[in-house]
């Protein structure tokens, strides 16, 4: 079983080759590292979370939920793959929409004149 360090630190490493970046906004600016930095721990409370549940449903059922370092790893793929569906229906949606709203443009100005 590997350290919360350690599974920090992997999850860094990971997810520094993850664009987070969809727009840009006028929200307040979050230094890209940070945001990497916070979703490690996120990443990490998560496996946390599985693991103590893995051990009630022992203590319920008698039977063991083996998690590894793999399963970690698997957790990080897994938040890569949602990661680009979830930016891939965003950008599609965004265009939809940007679309939507530049016809209404060109047809109010068209009623306008």
């Amino acid at each position: 079983e590997w350290s919360e360090t350690s599974m920090v630190q992997v999850a860094d490493v990971f997810l520094e080759i993850v664009d987070l970046k969809i727009l840009s906004s006028n929200r307040e600016h979050i230094d890209d590292k940070e945001l990497h930095h916070r979703l490690a721990l996120c990443c990490v409370s998560i496996h946390e979370i599985v693991v103590e549940a893995a051990k009630r449903f022992y203590a319920a059922h008698k039977r063991h939920y083996y998690l590894t370092p793999s399963s970690y790893m698997d957790l990080m793929k897994a938040f890569d793959k949602m990661m680009t569906q979830t930016k891939q229906e965003f950008l599609t949606n965004y265009n939809r929409l940007s679309t939507g709203l530049l016809k209404l443009s060109d047809a109010n100005a068209s009623v306008s004149v």
